[in-house]
């Protein structure tokens, strides 16, 4: 992979996660919180589809950040592909930021001396999402590098066979394009149901805390049947998100790697060019 095609990638990462985080944090969650502090909104249907949107947008932006930093430290390794991640940390905190920022202009800012722990308190997500995303990478970063120590290795093999006269013995094949979507073998899709399943744990062990705290227990046993099944229907959405995530994810990844594939036979990591040595 030619440095071209790594800082291309990059830029549109950088274009990506941006422009997600710009238009969760200064568009959809913003008019949220006004339809909600409006009467006159409050009860239709217009909070409710704000709501799946920005949903959805913090989700898509979950597996785009996923996605091409797996993307990189396949290509590059993990010290060669710090360009992504060390840029994620910022967009993350930016995120909260703007989320904290536009919820004091919205609902009002607090007394001065309240001011440190309700923004303490706005920052705490922030916290927990950077540790997922470092847990995310460092996980990446260990089956992918151990995926290339191992093909480098087989490589070397292969070389001394066919110096004595060996033939007809192929390469190990590159992890994309997927052979098989549940081989767990295959270092890149590991690595993606990993993200994937983290996301799906964290929403899931968020809600059952907001949930079981006291802000939903005491009203449990009034509970209709209607707040059942739409309780009901987010876990639901929870659970299946970490298939979808993880559909999302290998197909962003097939994306960015299909193309070079097509120019360049996708060069395999075990075959370094002098750019490829410096992220291993």
């Amino acid at each position: 992979m030619s440095d071209r095609t790594y800082n291309r990638t990059f830029w549109l990462y950088a274009g990506l996660s941006l422009g997600l985080t710009c238009l969760y944090s200064l568009v959809l969650l913003p008019v949220f919180i006004r339809l909600c502090s409006d009467v006159i909104w409050l009860d239709t249907i217009l909070p409710d589809f704000i709501e799946v949107l920005y949903t959805l947008t913090e989700i898509l932006l979950f597996c785009v950040e996923y996605a091409f930093v797996i993307w990189a430290v396949l290509h590059r390794g993990g010290a060669g592909s710090k360009r992504f991640w060390i840029f994620t940390y910022p967009v993350i905190l930016l995120k909260y930021i703007l989320n904290v920022l536009f919820t004091f202009i919205a609902t009002g800012f607090p007394a001065l001396e309240d001011l440190p722990g309700e923004i303490w308190d706005g920052m705490i997500p922030a916290v927990l999402e950077v540790l997922q995303f470092t847990v995310v990478f460092a996980v990446a970063w260990a089956v992918l590098d151990r995926y290339r120590r191992n093909t480098e290795r087989l490589k070397a093999s292969l070389r001394k066979m066919r110096a004595t006269g060996a033939v007809g013995i192929p390469d190990p094949p590159f992890p994309v394009p997927y052979r098989k979507i549940w081989d767990f073998s295959n270092p890149v899709l590991l690595s993606s149901f990993c993200a994937a399943l983290l996301l799906s744990a964290v929403r899931i062990v968020s809600r059952l805390i907001y949930d079981f705290s006291g802000v939903l227990a005491p009203s449990l046993g009034e509970a209709g049947v209607t707040q059942i099944l739409w309780a009901a229907a987010y876990y639901l959405f929870d659970i299946a998100l970490c298939i979808l995530a993880y559909l999302l994810i290998l197909f962003l990844i097939l994306k960015l790697t299909i193309p070079n594939a097509k120019k360049n036979s996708v060069k395999n990591p075990e075959q370094p060019t002098k750019e490829d040595d410096s992220g291993s």
